[in-house]
């Protein structure tokens, strides 16, 4: 009797480590896709950012050269 207790000790031990190994890949999962999609975001939100700058560049020096002859 006590070995069948053993038994099912045992196999509810293996159940839970099945399960915590479960939801440790489903975590790794969802961490790999924020962080993918947060390089995405990063990268869209980089190329935004300079494509600001590179037109506030330009118009200032637009700005600066018409102004320049008068």
């Amino acid at each position: 009797m006590p070995v069948l207790d053993h038994t099912a000790v045992l196999k509810k031990k293996k159940l839970n480590v099945a399960r915590y190994r479960n939801t440790k890949t489903n975590i790794d999962l969802k961490s790999g896709y924020l962080c993918i999609l947060y390089s995405i975001v990063r990268l869209i939100w980089g190329n935004v950012y300079v494509f600001i700058r590179y037109l506030r560049a330009r118009k200032s020096c637009w700005v600066y050269n018409t102004q320049l002859p008068s």
